[in-house]
């Protein structure tokens, strides 16, 4: 039911291990107070017991848990299948990226490690697709796992980290001198058409530090099929003049609340702007199955001749 820990379970396989003991590994949500799903769905274990050649689920309770009390005619063991998360911290000092980050339609030739910093450079897309904001496009081009090469080489340069937490903050130290058109920094990513970013860009021969919001318009999650098209906005919520090639940048959510703030020097932080909507990015139409990524992105013009986006660091951290 809906006030269930865990919910919008299935898709279930059963599995059994080499001592004899059956389980049944299942996807589903954690469920909060403000039923909140930015997280999307994750994987699950619960036990199982056969009566009259029957699987029975979770024995005597039928539902999937964080925390696995095994006592169903078999020695007692819990499994604490939601351990509390730890930060991850990332100083770029192995020659490629780890299993933890992930990708949007770019590889691994898409990066540079160097003197142990991660540098991106633009792929010739903005963070959500180049049409105009309010104009009609389709969703197929631009999708998770879209594996058609014409259409990855346009997307942005983008690696995230999945989120873990309703609560958690991500930032990271960056130089960079952008070009007119050229941005980069950290984006809270659902999709191209539901995302949060604070930025460093050029715009009018002056270096700008700003918190990006962009929403699709649709109420349906018929939104996110092949077939269709819908609409989305593009919002300048913030911006400031930058006079340093050096920026902190940090974005910090508290389930559907937001904030995001840069810093000179990694100790002083200001204020860029608090109490930033971002509910919507936990509205199942706006999601999917996926979930959200929390990470690093440059885009803007690939002909103009940069040096790319240096990251010295990332780290991700439950609040």
């Amino acid at each position: 039911g809906e006030m269930a820990e865990i919910t919008g379970v299935g898709h279930g396989d059963l599995v059994d291990t080499k001592n004899g003991k059956w389980y049944m590994v299942i996807l589903g949500r954690r469920n909060n107070p403000y039923k909140y799903q930015s997280i999307g769905r994750e994987t699950f274990i619960v036990p199982v017991a056969w009566e009259n050649g029957w699987p029975v689920i979770n024995p005597g309770k039928g539902i999937v848990e964080s925390v696995v009390h095994e006592s169903y005619g078999q020695k007692k063991d819990d499994l604490e299948i939601m351990p509390e998360n730890e930060p991850f911290f990332d100083n770029f000092n192995e020659n490629k990226l780890s299993d933890e980050w992930e990708s949007l339609g770019v590889n691994e030739n898409s990066y540079v490690i160097e003197n142990s910093c991660l540098i991106l450079r633009p792929k010739g897309a903005e963070t959500y697709p180049e049409d105009r904001k309010g104009c009609k496009f389709r969703q197929k081009v631009f999708i998770y796992g879209d594996d058609n090469a014409e259409n990855t080489e346009r997307l942005f340069n983008f690696w995230g980290y999945p989120q873990k937490d309703f609560s958690f903050s991500v930032c990271t130290k960056l130089y960079f001198k952008p070009e007119t058109n050229q941005c980069a920094g950290l984006v809270f990513l659902q999709n191209n058409f539901n995302q949060i970013k604070i930025q460093i860009c050029r715009k009018n021969n002056n270096i700008w530090i700003q918190t990006v919001k962009v929403e699709t318009y649709e109420k349906s999650s018929k939104a996110f099929a092949h077939d269709n098209v819908y609409r989305y906005d593009v919002q300048t919520l913030c911006e400031i003049k930058y006079m340093y090639e050096t920026v902190y940048l940090k974005l910090s959510a508290h389930f559907g609340m937001w904030k995001a703030e840069f810093s000179q020097d990694g100790s002083h932080w200001n204020v860029l702007l608090d109490h930033i909507d971002g509910w919507y990015l936990g509205k199942p139409e706006k999601i999917g199955f996926i979930g959200g990524k929390a990470g690093l992105f440059c885009s803007g013009d690939p002909l103009i001749q940069t040096q790319g986006v240096i990251f010295d660091w990332f780290l991700y951290e439950p609040l």
